[in-house]
């Protein structure tokens, strides 16, 4: 923090500074990689330093905190799953419950390995003690990381031994909140659950703690409530204890009587220094200590996982801990070896890795910073929480939520604040008010909420935020962009529907990522075709290919998409069945088909005849005709001419896309008519288009009149298969009938050219259309219709040779009809 008058001086000094910023790397088993750090330093109270950063080399994202130790209002708390031995919760959600006025949990990382199998899941494969209480003895071979009532930490291998004494007499204690064996004296607390769950051959006392607090190697004072002997599973009252007792420890309870007083002993003592006996109040395990004396130990785990650390310096002032993000593209994850390297980079001299892979979390003031490699954070057996006992006073100090910020080209960054009171508590976590935000060198811009933009091409420079008349700083480095490129190279459109660009960019190491497209600067080469505008959104005008152009600022990058725009309009026919041998068929529980040319013997009209012939067996029957068509725009439905024989059946039509199924409920009709189905648009992303027509597939329903075993037959008459679109063609939909004009093609096949002829009532203009069978338009003119009612010449050197569909309207009404152009 420092006054606006110093401001001009900092800066100058700052400027200097930045060039080192781009050369932060990290030394990992005796290797060097490159850190790109996004969050630096961020203050998230009593002096704690949350960094966030990314070794994009490996890759490795990771989450570190450092906590002062020394501050009088920081405390370092252990918790249980549900505050039970066997209980599973989310880290999270035990910092959340265990928060309350001058008791604030703000950060919390996953504790100890833990039972994942009913009845014990949850509990703890290592030693707990919370608030000087054990929870569970320590492990004989796994170390721990403990600390006393003045915040001193300790990882080591623990000890446990205790005793129980009266009137001279003394019994060892063999254990807490584990199963009795014969002989053995087990002590039962609050954590264990509501009854100790033993057998009836022992007995067992009911404790009150006499006076003080629960504590580890000093002699505590009880008062024995009651006795009970020969039961089992007795209740653990709610802030009492019991001892339970078999054999010879069962003899010393059965000496007592409700109303004596014990003393009990609890010692856990450091392996590696059995002389010193510390006054551990909080107590996590792990399964190996990876760092001592800033050594890196030779135990190496050395599968790659997400993993979780906590250590302290070599003076014990300060804890570290750390979550390294794993199993995913972005983050490999670590060896305990790396996760050491970390932890010593970090500050640590001394580590101990906790459990790891998707349970590895680091919450900070409710919200989970790293990326838990199931999806979510998960449930765990316990929690280490680091909790503030200030009593938030008023806003006296201003910090924002990073002190440098390494950003590509093209990202957004939001810069908040948050404001602390003279014990440096947060008051307001990154929802500082009245900031006022300004951008100091060529890197981009920012807006008065904090949104800035990395829209600049200077390498480097800083953000400001004043608040009060204080002033902090985020330095800035500006990563270049490799290229800018659209997320699709092609795109079909039509009028009716705007379609977004997405932009993506490459930095220098390869990563892609999206650019806000408030930077770049779109440009359409035909506007008449459609038009975009500074957002990116493009709007079809009318048919016709347009290119899409992107570029930077500075003009350095650009790239190009080409957008069709498909204006389709009314009933455009797919296919008009006049080629049967053009679709092939499978079939089930058929057993024949015929496809044939006929003219309907009811209508009069050429349509393809499908025969059938099928044996009943409960099981509903099908035929699929299979024929790619590429679809013209985006159409709404699918419709198809056809007739059946009166038989129980339906339709669907498949377009290949996975919502590209278009259902014709079950019908019994007989006469000619349109079967309707709607493509489902609303699942079909326009990055999805052009579609194509794969098959339509024809089912024999089941039916109560069918007998299984007998065979059956009947038949499809298919006319015609269209795409229809939701906009009308006024040339083509017309609101009342009208006499369409009487009009020819000659010679058909063409070769060459042909004319148009009519019966010499129509004169004059008429608009001839031509379309591919799949919908293309590839010819759009007028022809001139002259005295004796044939047109003038009409080469067709320029089209391909092929089937298409014309359209001719006139004044009257329209034709249309199928052309065949000769090679």
């Amino acid at each position: 923090m420092f006054s606006g008058r110093l401001l001009p001086v900092f800066l100058a000094c700052l400027l200097q500074a930045l060039a080192c910023r781009g050369q932060d790397s990290l030394l990992i088993q005796g290797i060097r990689y490159r850190t790109d750090t996004i969050i630096h330093t961020h203050d998230v109270g009593l002096g704690t330093l949350h960094t966030y950063y990314r070794l994009p080399d490996l890759p490795l994202l990771v989450n570190t905190l450092v906590l002062d130790a020394r501050n009088p209002y920081l405390r370092f708390e252990t918790c249980l799953g549900k505050d039970s031995l066997i209980g599973l919760e989310r880290p999270s959600a035990m910092a959340l419950r265990n928060s309350r006025t001058g008791h604030q949990a703000f950060a919390a990382i996953n504790g100890d390995f833990y039972n994942t199998v009913s009845p014990n899941q949850g509990v703890p494969v290592n030693g707990q003690m919370l608030a000087g209480e054990v929870a569970k003895a320590p492990h004989a071979s796994r170390p721990v990381i403990a600390f006393d009532g003045g915040n001193n930490p300790f990882i080591d291998i623990m000890t446990f031994r205790g005793s129980v004494a009266r009137a001279g007499k003394q019994i060892a204690l063999n254990g807490v909140n584990e199963a009795r064996d014969a002989d053995e004296m087990i002590l039962f607390n609050r954590h264990f659950g509501k009854v100790t769950r033993t057998n009836k051959w022992g007995t067992e006392a009911v404790l009150s703690l006499l006076s003080g607090s629960w504590g580890v190697n000093w002699v505590l004072q009880f008062k024995v409530d009651k006795i009970i002997a020969g039961v089992g599973s007795a209740l653990i009252p709610s802030g009492k204890a019991v001892l339970s007792g078999h054999g010879k420890a069962a003899a010393f309870l059965n000496e007592l009587y409700a109303g004596d007083t014990l003393q009990m002993e609890v010692q856990v003592g450091l392996k590696n220094d059995p002389f010193l006996a510390p006054l551990l109040t909080e107590m996590v395990g792990g399964d190996r200590q990876i760092l001592k004396d800033g050594i890196v130990l030779d135990n190496n785990w050395v599968e790659l996982h997400p993993r979780t650390a906590a250590g302290f310096s070599g003076d014990g002032s300060k804890v570290i801990l750390a979550v390294v993000d794993g199993r995913s593209d972005y983050s490999k994850g670590v060896s305990t070896k790396q996760l050491a390297d970390i932890m010593k980079a970090s500050g640590a001299a001394s580590a101990l890795n906790l459990d790891g892979g998707g349970s590895s979390v680091m919450v900070v003031r409710n919200q989970v910073k790293n990326s838990p490699s199931d999806g979510s954070e998960r449930a765990v057996g316990n929690a280490l929480l680091m909790v503030s006992t200030a009593i938030p006073g008023t806003e006296k100090t201003m910090q924002l939520n990073a002190e440098h910020v390494t950003i590509p080209f093209g990202k957004k960054f939001l810069v908040k604040g948050s404001t602390f009171d003279e014990a440096g508590e947060v008051i307001r976590y990154l929802t500082a008010e009245n900031v006022t935000y300004a951008v100091h060198g060529n890197i981009g811009k920012i807006d008065q909420s904090g949104v800035f933009t990395a829209s600049g091409t200077g390498g480097s420079g800083f953000i400001t935020g004043t608040w009060k008349g204080m002033t902090d700083t985020l330095t800035v480095a500006l990563k270049p962009v490799r290229q800018i490129s659209f997320f699709v190279k092609s795109l079909v459109i039509d009028d009716r529907r705007d379609y977004t660009f997405k932009v993506f960019g490459t930095d220098m190491d390869g990563n892609k990522y999206l650019i806000d497209n408030d930077i770049i600067q779109f440009s359409v080469l035909d506007g008449s075709i459609g038009s975009v505008d500074a957002n990116g959104i493009f709007r079809g005008l009318k048919d016709g290919r347009v290119a899409v152009a992107i570029k930077t600022a500075d003009g350095e990058h650009t790239d190009t998409c080409h957008v069709d725009v498909e204006i389709g309009r009314g009933n455009l026919l797919l296919d008009d069945f006049s080629d049967p041998g053009s679709w092939s068929y499978t079939t089930s529980y058929i057993d024949k088909v015929t496809l044939s040319r006929q003219v309907h013997p009811d209508f009069q009209v050429e349509m393809m005849r499908v025969d059938y012939e099928f044996t009943y067996s409960n099981r509903t029957a099908s035929i699929t005709l299979n024929k790619n068509i590429d679809v013209y725009g985006m159409p709404d439905s699918v419709l198809m001419e056809a007739t059946g024989n009166g038989r129980k059946a339906s339709f669907y039509y498949f377009l290949d896309h996975p919502n590209g199924l278009c259902v014709v409920p079950a019908f019994t009709g007989t006469s000619l008519q349109g079967y309707k189905a709607a493509v489902n648009t609303a699942g079909i992303a326009q990055e999805d288009y052009p579609l194509l027509f794969k098959s339509i597939r024809l089912i024999v329903e089941k039916d109560p009149s069918y007998v299984a075993g007998q065979k059956y037959s009947g038949t499809f008459w298919l006319k015609g298969v269209y795409a229809v679109y939701p906009a009308k063609d006024p040339q083509n939909s017309l609101s009342r009938p009208v006499t369409p004009p009487a009009c020819s093609v000659f010679p058909n096949p063409v070769k060459g050219g042909f004319y148009l002829q009519t019966d010499g009532a129509v004169t004059g203009p008429v608009r001839m259309r031509l379309y591919t069978l799949g919908g293309q338009l590839v010819m759009d003119e007028y022809i001139e219709i002259g005295p004796g009612g044939v047109s003038d010449y009409i080469p067709v050197v320029k089209i391909p040779p092929g089937a298409y569909l014309f359209v001719v309207s006139g004044d009257s009404g329209s034709l249309k009809g199928k052309l065949i152009v000769l090679p």
